[in-house]
């Protein structure tokens, strides 16, 4: 479409324009993108591996032991009790890794250590390893 002459553009992904006229599409805020064509900064969601903050518009990192797979306004979900996961801005639950055999761990942990021998068992090889 042309206004007075001019060809208009549909502002592009990760991108918005709230008013008429000729001025640049602005870019949404950081971790968050939009459909091409967006209107609204309130368009922006939230990256995958990232949620919204209390504020809503501002998105930070899903801490360790946390993942988020889709963009948009959802949480991140804790890693299943058993596993572990040191990544930030996880989006896959394949980031959560099985705690060693003979330990167990809390969901959300963040940390090998946070696997623990499970009753009957005692920590060998450094606090490692579990054994019966």
């Amino acid at each position: 479409a042309s206004q007075n002459g001019v060809a208009c553009a549909m502002c592009a992904i990760g991108t918005y324009k709230a008013s008429n006229g000729t001025a640049a599409c602005s870019d949404c805020p950081a971790h968050t993108s939009s459909a091409a064509g967006s209107a609204s900064e309130s368009d922006c969601a939230c990256e995958a591996g990232y949620e919204a903050s209390s504020s809503g518009v501002e998105c930070g990192a899903c801490p360790a032991g946390t993942f988020k797979p889709e963009e948009g306004a959802g949480t991140c979900a804790l890693c299943e009790s058993g596993t572990y996961s040191t990544a930030v801005a996880a989006t896959d639950a394949g980031t959560c890794q099985a705690c060693p055999s003979h330990t167990n761990s809390s969901a959300g942990s963040a940390a090998l250590s946070a696997c623990a021998c499970l009753p009957g068992y005692t920590a060998s090889a450094g606090g490692l390893a579990c054994a019966g």
